[in-house]
């Protein structure tokens, strides 16, 4: 919001990541509709946001290694919680 002339290329990359999110987990997110969609899409954008990287990274100072384990757990998390709870069917 400070530099109102990068708001269309941050709005470019945003759209751009939850494309890329909701095309990469798109098979986990089969047979799921609705709020519950929405849900888990925004849990994973979050989950594998560069400020996710930027906040365990540079913040806690952690290894890429141990980002990763992190960053990937989230996923799992994400990706297996739904399976009962916003199935429909």
């Amino acid at each position: 919001g400070r530099v109102p002339s990068l708001a269309p290329v941050l709005a470019f990359g945003r759209a751009g990541h939850r494309e890329w999110v909701e095309r990469l987990f798109g098979r986990h997110l089969a047979g799921i509709a609705g709020a519950g969609r929405e849900t888990i899409i925004l849990q994973l954008v979050c989950a594998t946001d560069v400020y996710t990287w930027q906040i365990l990274r540079r913040d806690q100072r952690l290894s890429c290694r141990r980002v990763t384990e992190i960053m990937t757990g989230m996923v799992e998390a994400i990706i297996a919680a739904p399976s009962t709870r916003w199935r429909h069917g």
